[in-house]
């Protein structure tokens, strides 16, 4: 693990869906370059799992940058650059650091967003701006 991410790992969770990785700063964080050959080879995480990273910053309550395994054969993507997903697991973590339920957080991928988090009753509430690119339907048989 510590190979994938260059040694930046400081505490680690898991919620039985991502791995999740907090470092020491925003810069460090801004600065890493995936091994996207390392990555791929985390256990677990070809089964439709994500790697997080995450630091504290000075401008947003914390940042993330999202890397998923399983899109890269189909998309040859591995960097997701705005998820919901993982802010919801990522509010509890920062929560319970911060002392607070409501948060700005930033995913400082390339493309990047910026995403208010707000916990309530065991549940996560997730908003920001957004940017239709699809639409459709989904037929179902009743």
């Amino acid at each position: 693990m510590l190979a994938a991410t260059d040694g930046l790992a400081r505490e680690a969770y898991f919620d039985g869906g991502d791995l999740v990785l907090t470092v020491g700063s925003e810069e460090e964080l801004a600065r890493f370059v995936p091994n996207d050959g390392l990555i791929l080879k985390l256990d677990g995480l070809r089964d439709g799992l994500g790697l997080i990273l995450t630091a504290p910053s000075a401008e947003y309550d914390f940042v993330s940058r999202y890397f998923y395994p399983c899109s890269y054969p189909r998309a040859h993507v591995m960097e997701d650059p705005v998820t919901g997903r993982a802010h919801t697991f990522l509010a509890p973590v920062w929560a319970k650091k911060l002392g607070k339920t409501r948060m700005t957080a930033r995913q400082i991928s390339r493309r990047g967003g910026v995403v208010a988090v707000r916990l309530e009753g065991g549940r996560v509430f997730l908003g920001g701006k957004v940017v239709l690119f699809m639409e459709g339907e989904i037929p179902f048989d009743l």
